[in-house]
């Protein structure tokens, strides 16, 4: 399959990053074809049916702040994405001695409940977390498209005074419990607050909230754009705002393939030219392998929680969990033959040995 004659752009993937330059570059006259190997779009923003009637997100279900400019540039709302205000955006449970922390999109509104429920100390220490994230968010330039973030060398050259300066090194180089044990300290009273700041912290990221860099990763979090509030839903589930834009690409001349594996991209004189798709029967054998992985995946969580629930710190039940795992993984147990025959009349064949009798090999590779 050769861009030549065919295509200006080949978009392997309909995750909504790949829906994205497909859309913005159909906008701009190109001829774009998007391929997707699943049979939904979105990705992990997307959003399928898993009974009949309910719609399910697969990853994402929150849309974060979006730059207005970007919001206009992709014609989200000529398209029909419409979002949903939240008033409470975050409920944290942490203990039945301990009141749940409750984030409220309305400052005012959360300020009295945290003086509520925590007391003046913690009221005046979450006012004060906000007002700390304020500056160094301003610096990020998160909302402004286009644009290139400075570096931290800059940044301090930039600051105005000694105590912007300190500010700016706490946080882009402290870690997120730097600023919750600075202003939420009292590890008993503040508990689930610290707790909810943590995990704001670290949503989304690699990091945990006692590394060093997870303070920025905070700041970014609580940065707000022109609408105000840090997060809303997408009425009718996030994936259809990345529906949206299959339609903004289809309108615009382009055109969407599901199901459509891509094996490699054809390079020429160090240039992209093509792609090669992946063949119908290859493209068959991994649909199975997937059901594989699902089957075993389930039988193994099914015979793991058993275990689990008889001695989960035993050195016995460990083995014995492991061995359950295995057997439904190679389909020796009742539900799993049961499941492969509903999904399938054909196991799938070892690329090792060439055998379909389920070996070893084979169902290592189709679990992972």
């Amino acid at each position: 399959m050769s861009s030549t004659g065919s295509w200006d752009v080949i978009v392997v993937g309909a995750g909504h990053n790949g829906l994205a330059a497909a859309a913005l570059l159909a906008k701009r006259g190109l001829r774009v074809l998007c391929l997707e190997k699943n049979g939904y779009v979105g990705g992990m923003a997307g959003t399928r049916e898993i009974l009949s009637g309910c719609r399910n997100d697969v990853g994402a279900s929150l849309l974060f702040p979006l730059a207005k400019s970007v919001a206009e540039e992709l014609e989200l709302a000529r398209y029909g994405v419409e979002t949903i205000e939240l008033p409470i955006m975050a409920v944290n449970l942490n203990s039945r001695e301990s009141p749940p922390a409750v984030f409220y999109a309305n400052p005012l509104r959360m300020a009295l409940y945290v003086l509520r429920h925590f007391g003046v100390g913690a009221m005046l220490g979450f006012v004060r977390l906000m007002a700390f994230c304020k500056y160094p968010a301003s610096l990020m330039d998160r909302f402004t498209p286009r644009s290139v973030p400075p570096t931290l060398e800059e940044l301090l050259a930039r600051a105005p005074n000694a105590r912007r300066r300190r500010q700016i090194e706490l946080a882009f180089g402290g870690s997120a419990m730097d600023l919750v044990d600075r202003f939420l300290p009292d590890r008993e009273r503040h508990r689930t607050l610290r707790a909810l700041v943590a995990f704001a912290a670290v949503q989304s990221t690699y990091k945990g909230p006692f590394t060093p860099g997870s303070a920025l990763c905070l700041v970014y979090t609580f940065a707000q754009g022109e609408g105000g509030g840090l997060m809303r839903r997408v009425k009718g589930g996030m994936g259809a705002l990345s529906e949206a834009l299959c339609r903004s690409i289809t309108e615009k001349g382009g055109e969407l393939r599901l199901r459509t594996a891509v094996r490699r991209i054809l390079v020429e004189d160090g240039r992209a030219c093509g792609v090669e798709p992946l063949a119908a029967d290859q493209a068959e054998e991994r649909r199975r392998l997937v059901e594989v992985r699902d089957h075993a995946r389930a039988a193994s969580s099914y015979a793991t929680g058993r275990a689990s629930r008889r001695a989960p710190w035993s050195r016995t039940s460990t083995s014995r969990r492991r061995s359950s795992a295995w057997s439904a993984a190679s389909g020796s147990t009742r539900t799993r033959s049961r499941a492969w025959r509903r999904s399938s009349t054909a196991a799938p064949t070892c690329t090792s040995c060439s055998s379909s009798r389920g070996c070893r090999s084979t169902v290592r590779r189709s679990s992972t």
